[in-house]
């Protein structure tokens, strides 16, 4: 990022041209700059409370107190979700934003955040460079310079002016308008006919561009690095409360599964699969959303295969009438006429209290609804998945779903689609918040390669126990996971 100072004349034996001695100064202040904003400088400058942390690799770095970063726990209310303040530049001023997520997010967010600013670095370092370029030309060759070269330093640097016209920190404004400053005296300067006077504005427009340099490189350099250093500590600290929180989670995952001679990993497993058919029929009615109105093909194949299966099983003779009616307008594509037909089967289905008259049931209506309005397709799924939380007692991930969906539900009904399927897809979160799987996908998104064992186990935990109902195996797995993440 910084670079390391180059050879000197003594180590070289000839003297470096004047805009390679710019780059060469240019990076030995900054190892300064960044010396002095080192994470571990920043807190023992502000005298802050010494806190382990943990870095992309795994390792042990100095950190501080969360609360002492702008960041709050809101642990007590929902576990892992944290409060953390970013600042930003609008209009010149410096905004405050408040961003509420869970851990794994905000560790990716703050890794952004510094990995952003460290590829600044780069980008500054191409631009300083031909800055560097321009002012050693100018202020070297300023008699012998013909017109074609003073045409070529002014559009080198108006390119540079046009290329960071929309930066909004504070030190790349003050150095915009040192550039600018420089374009207009090196005009000037170049039509000048007296060598008094020409002189002095090339030399105004060199000092110009030296301001720049200043600018948008050892103050920007300043800030930059601070912000790096910052967020650094705040990356280190929360990763170890997400890692933390994850071998707390696992282990008692792993814990609660072998109870009662592991028929409580039996019963998890359930509640996990319930979960999981929650989300598919909210993830399938986000989809038809998506897609928009009209006739469903599926809904034809649908009746086809329910005909079949009244007939195999050779019950409700009423019913079956009715259906094959409807199976055969739908094959004329007699929409209207195919409703009659399956209203009056599932009226004809709707007292048999058996699995097998639930389930044709549950198909007769969704044909129903789905040849009617993809919209009231969702509205039902909706509606059903509501239905069978009402009698669970809600953890807070699912309270958290229970009121999307009754929000997504407003939405359907205004004809806000886009503003239900927001809500749906947070619903779907929200049942999946904090499942094994669930978080070996977001330490994944983040890249740390030191858990990739652990998510290996995790993975591994849950096909054994979602595919393979082996509840042993996978709460071996689960606590190996735990073990797999180091301190």
């Amino acid at each position: 990022m910084v670079g390391n100072h180059a050879p000197t004349r003594a180590q070289t034996g000839k003297e470096k041209p004047l805009n390679e001695q710019m780059g060469d100064w240019r990076r030995a202040a900054r190892c300064k700059i960044v010396a002095g904003n080192l994470p571990e400088q920043i807190v023992a400058r502000n005298k802050w409370p010494e806190r382990p942390g943990k870095d992309a690799e795994g390792k042990f770095r100095i950190t501080t107190v969360p609360e002492k970063l702008g960041i709050r726990k809101l642990g007590l209310l929902e576990p892992g979700v944290v409060e953390v303040d970013f600042y930003s530049v609008r209009e010149g001023r410096r905004a405050k934003r408040i961003v509420v997520t869970d851990l794994f997010r905000a560790v990716r967010m703050l890794k952004h955040v510094c990995d952003s600013a460290e590829a600044e670095f780069k980008k500054r370092d191409n631009i300083l460079g031909e800055i560097e370029n321009a002012n050693a030309r100018l202020a070297q060759n300023w008699k012998k310079l013909g017109e074609s070269e003073y045409r070529e330093i002014e559009g080198q640097v108006g390119k540079i002016l046009d290329a960071i016209s929309n930066d909004v920190a504070m030190s790349k404004k003050l150095g915009r308008e040192k550039l600018e400053g420089a374009v207009k005296l090196l005009v000037e300067g170049k039509n000048e006919a007296n060598l008094f006077n020409k002189h002095a504005k090339l030399a105004g427009a060199c000092a110009k561009l030296v301001g720049f340099r200043n600018r948008y490189g050892r103050w920007r350099d300043w800030e930059n690095s601070g912000v790096i250093g910052y967020n650094r500590l705040r990356e280190w600290a929360l990763r170890k409360e997400r890692d933390e929180m994850v071998k707390a989670r696992l282990r008692i995952i792993s814990k609660e599964m072998k109870k009662d001679n592991y028929d409580k990993g039996f019963a998890i497993r359930n509640l996990w699969m319930r979960d999981c058919m929650f989300v598919g029929r909210i993830e399938d009615a986000v989809k038809v959303l998506r897609r928009g109105n009209g006739v469903d093909i599926l809904a034809a194949e649908r009746m086809r295969k329910l005909s079949e299966k009244l007939y195999l099983l050779g019950i409700h003779i009423k019913v079956k009438p009715h259906v094959e009616r409807a199976l055969a307008h739908l094959g004329q594509n007699q929409v209207k006429e195919a409703l009659g037909g399956l209203e009056q089967a599932r009226y004809g289905l709707s007292n048999d209290g058996s699995r097998n008259g639930k389930e044709m049931t549950k198909i007769v209506v969704r044909t129903v609804l789905m040849l009617t309005d993809r919209v009231g397709y969702a509205k039902k799924e909706l509606e059903e998945v509501g239905k069978r939380l009402r009698d669970e007692k809600d953890s807070v991930p699912e309270g958290r779903a229970k009121n999307l969906l009754r929000s997504a539900y407003g939405h359907l009904l205004k004809g806000e689609k886009g503003a239900a399927i927001l809500d749906m897809e947070k619903a779907c979160e929200a049942f999946e918040c904090n499942k094994p799987w669930w978080i070996a996908a977001q330490l994944e998104k983040t890249g740390d390669a030191y858990l990739d064992e652990a998510v290996g186990k995790i993975k591994f935990g849950c096909y054994k126990l979602m595919e393979k109902k082996d509840v042993w195996r996978s709460a071996e797995a689960f606590r190996k996971a735990a073990e797999a993440i180091n301190g």
